[in-house]
């Protein structure tokens, strides 16, 4: 037993020792006030690429329509702004037999039936054990797309179910602003303030931030953090308003970028 009790004694003081060695040699006490203000810049990060990225997520909806999935005939729709991000949210209402699939495709054409934009995704409703001794049934019946139209007016939609799944599909259509950029550096931000945090924490405690930042003197590499930030911020205001990274229509079809999360769907333009 007292084996055990020098053993543990030694695991403790042989963290205690590193936690010294961390304090006194990789950031000294003396140096620890310098973090301050770049806690604060990366809380300040933080929330204006949350804000950002609230604001741009934001959805529109226009209008709600069912499609002919049974004759596969184009459906007229109204697109009325033109440069504009538009969210195609298909859904597919299956019968309640399981397991059931949709090889689902929608096309997007124009007032004179031209291809504009094709997606795909292929849809399922399937019965599985959920662990409480029954089977519950679970599903992915929605295509969720997201395109900019570079032109405004009459659109025909077309859905077509490729192994002849002929249950009622519904549209539902919205716009939204573009958002690709302000999520990732969020979470990029949110990354260094958690680890600035983190030592801060270990090194004096919080308490000892707003007497740091009284006592620390702003650097030029400080001051070049903050121009990094707004920097890196107003470029995310523009590309949300240029829709860099998305699929659109027009003279040259673009597919999505590498950056852009597809959900499954695949876009064909």
């Amino acid at each position: 037993m007292a084996a055990k009790k020098r053993k543990f004694k030694k695991k403790a003081r042989s963290l205690n020792n590193f936690k010294r060695s961390f304090k006194e040699k990789i950031i000294p006490s003396e140096e620890s006030y310098c973090l301050a203000p770049y806690f604060v810049l990366l809380l300040f990060g933080t929330i204006i690429f949350f804000l950002g990225m609230r604001f741009t997520n934001k959805k529109t909806f226009i209008e709600k329509t069912k499609l002919d999935v049974i004759r596969s005939q184009p459906i007229p729709i109204q697109i009325p702004k033109a440069n504009t991000i538009y969210i195609f949210e298909v859904k597919q209402a299956f019968s309640s037999k399981t397991p059931s699939y949709s090889e689902l495709e929608i096309e997007l054409l124009d007032e004179n039936y031209n291809h504009v934009y094709t997606v795909y995704e292929s849809l399922w409703q399937e019965k599985h054990d959920n662990g409480n001794g029954g089977k519950s049934v679970y599903s992915d019946k929605t295509i969720e797309c997201e395109i900019e139209l570079k032109y405004a007016g009459l659109y025909y939609i077309k859905a077509t179910s490729y192994n002849d799944n002929k249950t009622k599909v519904w549209l539902n259509l919205y716009t939204k602003n573009g958002s690709l950029y302000f999520k990732a550096f969020m979470y990029t931000i949110g990354a260094l303030f958690l680890l600035c945090f983190a030592v801060i924490q270990e090194i004096d405690g919080l308490s000892s931030i707003f007497k740091a930042l009284r006592q620390t003197k702003i650097t030029k590499t400080f001051i070049l953090a903050v121009i990094i930030v707004i920097f890196v911020f107003i470029s995310c205001v523009v590309i949300s308003y240029t829709h860099y990274g998305y699929p659109h229509s027009g003279d040259e079809i673009r597919l999505p970028s590498q950056f852009f999360s597809t959900n499954d769907v695949i876009y064909l333009g």
